[in-house]
Order: C-alpha cells, then structure tokens, then sequence
C-alpha cells in the first residue's frame, strides 16, 4: 500500500494525453506544442465531460422552489441524505452546507456578479410533477435558497443576512434557476467524475471515496480488476488511487459502524478520512490491520488505532499528535515491545518508546537536537513580537530561557574535549 508508485505520474499523463488525442481526432485540430495533456485535458477533457452531460439537452428556467436537493450527494453525511427531499429538514442540510461548505464564497459570488446562468444545475424529475432533483448543483441551489431565506438558518446569521442584502441592493437574487433535465443518476454520475475528482472543483477525499464506491457498484464488469480499470477510464484516478480509496472507505465505514468505537466527540463530520488514508498508506499499519492470509479487517486492533488516532484525552492531542508521526506509530506496530509499551502508559510522548532502543538512540538524540534547534530559531524570530507589561509573565520567559539554558550547557560539557 506504502509503494511510490513510479509509474503513476507517467500513466496519468498517458491516460490525459489519450483523451487529449481523441477530442483532437474528433474535432480534426492538433494539440497545441506549447500545451501539456494536463494543460489541454482542464479545458478540453471537461468541455467534452459537459456536452456529455448535456447533449441534446434544452436547458430551461424553474423556480428555485420546485428544487430538491440530492439524497444520494457524495458530501452529505448520512443523518442528512434521508431527509434531503423533506422541506422539514431543510434548514439541518443547509446549516451543514454554511459550517462545511463554501457556500457562503458562493453566496457572496452571486451576491456581487449575479447567478451564472452558462452553467445549468443537472436535474432528474422527482416523483411529484414539475419537481426535480438536483444531482449536480446542490450548493449553488442552497446558496439561492439562503439569498432568497436567509431566515432558513440561525447559525451565521448576521454574515448571512449581510450577503443576502447586497444581492437585494444589486438585484442578484435568482428566483428562476437554469436546468437541464436528465433520465436518470447514471446518465449525469460520469460528469460529477470529471467536474470534482479530477476537474476544477475538487471533493474532499471522503465525497471522493463515495463516488468511487457507487461506480463500482453499479458496474458491470464481472472481476475486481476490470471494474477498478473501468472507474479509472471514468474519473482520470490511477487505479491505486481508486483501490486505496476503497480500502480506506472500508475502514472508515467499520469504524462507523462501531459507532466510533464510543471515542468522545467522533462522528461522520468530525472524523479526518484523510488520516484513514496517510495511515493505511504505511504497510506496516495495513499489515498491522489486515490479515495477510484472507485481508480481513482486524476489528479490535482497529479499535486500538482509532484510539491512538481521534481520541484527543490530553490538551486537545491525540497518542498520534501530529500526521507526520504516522512513519513512528508504523515501527510501533511491528514490534510487540513497543506496542506493550505504548499501551501500558497513555501519557508517553510517541518519541519516548524507542529510547530504550539501542538503534534508535542516536537517531533520537539527533532528531530532538535538530527539532530544538529549529524551535529556538522560531522563538528567536517571533521575540521581538511579544512585547508584555506583565512582570509575571516576563519572569516565567526568563527561568524558561535559563532552564533551557542548564540543558544546553550541560549538552555541551559532555561532549566538549578536555
């Protein structure tokens, strides 16, 4: 899972410079010299994505109000998909969008330039005559709504009604929005791939893994393979890319599932599935997880790991403290010394547990000299900004500085030659 993958660059290059080529031949005109296949691919590829989306589709104008918002959108968490086609929950979804979303940049977009009405929301009907579902637009859709409401929400308030005023003052509060009407989800899901995988408005990794998860099911292809090659071909990933997400939403959805294994304050919105990612991408943490004989997920070490990951028991840290930690807590698992010491006492720093490690000792010691020094060098620089009155607290700065001060001299007579 950790490899560098040597060739993935080079493949989505191949891959960018084979769709480059196609809309070249289709269009009869030559690849600019000057142009790289990514280059071409941001313009071209997604031109092509959206007059796939809307071929032979007439774009018309409906209220706002006979919109719905999509259930099966890759960004909701799952206590809101259930209730996004009820009127009742409206306000929970678009609380979310405000806390979660950059609806509010969008909101402010159309509040100082108007709605832009080239783009029309993809739609597919809703049950109920003259209403739709919008599967591609949703947060343009809540931003109109919130221009038009924005007594919708309490959260925010005074910001937005502030931007829902503007638009008023300029006229920019869209009642009517543009649309395109489509059969069903599948003939617009190709497009949400080029637009927010590899397009210009890119989903969180978590939206990204649910996308990829829904490809594959509805995919056709009989073998695993041919299934990650066809996703791959759809949305420009490279095919371990779109393996590693399956595998992280996999754990994310177990560790949901266990209902966050009872870690305070860890749910779908607080938990970071990019941390999922970073840690399965270190082969000793995967092994540590799966079983090499048939790849099953081990849940009580899972439950360890989350532990060590989310639960923040001490100054708002967790065991892990920073990402960069991932590469410790990856030897830490490949020995059952440091795992029983890591374990038997929560309040050990990561670095600690290899100090009685004669090979890592002086590594240790190199690094905690490194990391002080570069510390001192930040405390230097940002000095001359701290300028306090306070007597007390001047006085903790100094027998801080002098303690460091012991420690260095210290440091020094060790090793200075007689």
């Amino acid at each position: 899972m950790d490899n560098l993958r040597e060739n993935k660059y080079s493949w989505k290059v191949d891959w960018l410079d084979r769709r480059v080529n196609n809309y070249a031949n289709i269009n009869n005109t030559q690849k600019s010299p000057q142009h790289s296949p990514e280059h071409l691919f941001k313009y071209n590829y997604w031109k092509e994505a959206n007059e796939e989306a809307n071929i032979e589709k007439t774009i018309k104008l409906v209220e706002y109000k006979d919109l719905y918002f999509d259930n099966d959108n890759y960004r909701l968490p799952k206590r809101l998909k259930e209730s996004a086609y009820s009127e009742i929950f409206i306000k929970d979804i678009l609380e979310y969008m405000v806390t979660q979303t950059n609806i509010v940049y969008i909101m402010k977009t159309i509040a100082e330039r108007g709605f832009f009405f080239g783009e029309p929301l993809l739609v597919v009907h809703k049950e109920k005559e003259g209403k739709f579902i919008v599967v591609e637009g949703n947060l343009r859709l809540g931003a109109v709504m919130l221009l038009n409401s924005p007594e919708l929400i309490t959260i925010n308030k005074e910001i937005i009604e502030k931007i829902a005023q503007k638009a008023k003052e300029k006229r920019h509060i869209p009642k009517n929005l543009p649309i395109t009407v489509h059969d069903s989800r599948n003939d617009i899901i190709h497009y949400l791939g080029y637009r927010h995988v590899t397009g210009i408005t890119e989903w969180s990794s978590l939206a990204k893994a649910r996308y990829v998860s829904q490809l594959y099911d509805k995919s056709l292809c009989k073998d695993e393979q041919s299934k990650i090659l066809e996703i791959a071909n759809i949305s420009g990933m490279h095919p371990d890319d779109i393996k590693e997400l399956r595998v992280a939403l996999n754990v994310f959805e177990t560790i949901e599932n266990n209902r966050y294994f009872g870690i305070t304050n860890l749910s779908e919105e607080s938990i970071c599935f990019s941390l999922i990612l970073i840690a399965l991408s270190h082969s000793e943490i995967y092994e540590y997880l799966f079983s090499s004989t048939n790849e099953e997920l081990n849940i009580e070490r899972l439950r360890e790991l989350s532990g060590w990951i989310f639960d923040k028991y001490k100054e708002g840290k967790s065991r892990l403290g920073s990402y960069e930690n991932f590469s410790k807590l990856a030897k830490i698992v490949t020995k059952e010394k440091y795992l029983e010491k890591f374990r038997d006492n929560r309040q050990i720093d990561i670095d600690c547990i290899f100090y009685e490690d004669e090979e890592s000792k002086e590594t240790v010691f190199n690094t905690a000299i490194l990391d002080a020094n570069k510390q001192m060098e930040v405390a230097y620089k940002y000095s001359k900004y701290v300028i306090t009155k306070d007597v007390l607290l001047e006085k903790k700065y100094i027998e801080q500085l002098q303690n460091i001060q012991t420690t260095v001299n210290a440091l020094i007579n060790i090793y200075k030659p007689e």
